[in-house]
């Protein structure tokens, strides 16, 4: 997966249907990629701030062409666009993420660990 979000210029996730979350955007923002997608559940969630601009509506041809128009049109955008992704992709980052997984099992662990002892 690495080499194709290498050479690609746009990544385009049409997928109409409720993704969970969206792995697939996310490492395409990791990779620098400028991201065009179906605004899903999932992808929704990963594609905000600058880049819900190029969210579609899920099964919207139109407007998925003009999207991907609007990129492949401007360079500047392209790469302006896939800064923003690398770098809000770091929010999702196991680095990022991990800590807080571990505090809600720390924090289960404790209320069960307290209910015991009563």
């Amino acid at each position: 997966a690495p080499q194709l979000y290498a050479d690609c210029d746009i990544f385009c996730a049409p997928a109409p249907y409720g993704e969970s979350f969206g792995i697939v955007i996310a490492e395409a923002m990791a990779s620098g990629k400028p991201v065009v997608a179906a605004a899903n559940a999932g992808y929704r969630t990963l594609l905000t701030g600058e880049g819900a601009r190029f969210l579609t509506p899920p099964g919207d041809v139109d407007a998925l062409t003009a999207a991907l128009r609007t990129l492949v049109n401007d360079a500047d955008l392209r790469a302006r666009l896939g800064a923003w992704g690398r770098g809000h992709a770091m929010n999702y980052d196991t680095h990022a993420v991990a800590p807080k997984f571990m505090a809600v099992y720390e924090e289960a662990i404790a209320r069960f660990k307290s209910r015991k002892a009563i």
